[in-house]
């Protein structure tokens, strides 16, 4: 059985939230936080094998060039609008657990619908060198990525909830 690849399933939840029900929903946040943790571990796959992208663009059957463009439209452009331009407007922490928890199901399902170990989603996409650990760095890389997008977006809320950002000695808004 082949599952389709995550991104894409990521950027079909950002675009759907958004219409459907706008920046203001929980569904549109935990997208966000998606697309964040997808940018953050389809970059990162270099770092676990410096031959990942050639790989990946064998598989494709496509040139360094147009892997590159497809990178920076299915992820890092998704990314960019979600976190930059469309920024939810009532993000919390537990949209990011959300984000990961959703992530780690997904892979789990992949994995064992490809009859492969746990979370190694080299069937999926591509062999990895060092296998299931790279798969296991990717992912800690994504979780991280969803959890800590969502707790900036709740400090940041939080800090303009209260005025603007407190200085160490007082409790009030810095001012010049």
């Amino acid at each position: 059985m082949h599952v389709t690849s995550f991104t894409h399933l990521v950027v079909s939840s950002l675009l759907l939230s958004l219409v459907a029900e706008g920046t203001s929903s929980a569904w549109f946040a935990v997208s966000c936080c998606l697309a964040a943790g997808v940018l953050t571990s389809f970059s990162a796959a270099v770092a676990v094998d410096a031959r990942a992208y050639a790989k990946m663009r064998a598989k494709l059957g496509v040139g360094v060039v147009a892997f590159h463009a497809g990178h920076a439209l299915l992820h890092a452009f998704p990314a960019a609008a979600a976190l930059v331009a469309l920024r939810p407007a009532d993000a919390r922490a537990w949209h990011g657990v959300a984000a990961a928890a959703a992530h780690a199901c997904w892979s789990a399902v992949a994995s064992r619908a490809a009859g492969a170990p746990l979370l190694c989603l080299d069937a999926t996409y591509v062999p990895l060198r060092g296998g299931r650990a790279s798969w296991a760095r990717l992912h800690c890389v994504a979780w991280a990525t969803e959890v800590g997008v969502a707790l900036a977006w709740t400090a940041r809320s939080a800090g303009e909830a209260g005025g603007g950002l407190a200085h160490e000695g007082g409790g009030g808004a810095v001012t010049t």
